[in-house]
C-alpha cells in the first residue's frame, strides 16, 4: 500500500478457502487505517467457470480478489 500512488489502484487477491471475502477487505481496510490511507472499492471478482464451485461457504469457492483505488490525506 505504501508503494502505491495518490489515487492509484491496489489489488488484494486470495486463493485459499480459509479466507473470504468480507476477511480479505477487513484486513486490507485495516492495514490501510494504519498507514492513513483511505482505500475506495471498485471491483470484486471472483474465480471464472473453469473453477467450479457449489456455493459461497464450500471449499470449491478459494480464488477471489478485490479492485481498491488508494486516497491519502482523506479523514473520514
Amino acid at each position: 500500500l505504501k508503494l502505491v500512488k495518490n489515487g492509484g489502484f491496489f489489488v488484494a487477491a486470495s486463493c485459499t478457502h480459509y479466507v473470504d471475502l468480507h476477511e480479505l477487505d477487513k484486513t486490507v481496510q485495516e492495514a490501510g487505517m494504519k498507514n492513513g490511507i483511505h482505500l475506495q472499492l471498485v471491483d470484486v471478482g471472483i474465480q471464472g467457470i473453469d473453477h467450479p464451485m457449489r456455493g459461497f461457504k464450500d471449499k470449491s469457492f478459494y480464488i477471489k480478489y478485490i479492485l481498491y483505488t488508494v486516497r491519502r490525506g482523506i479523514n473520514e
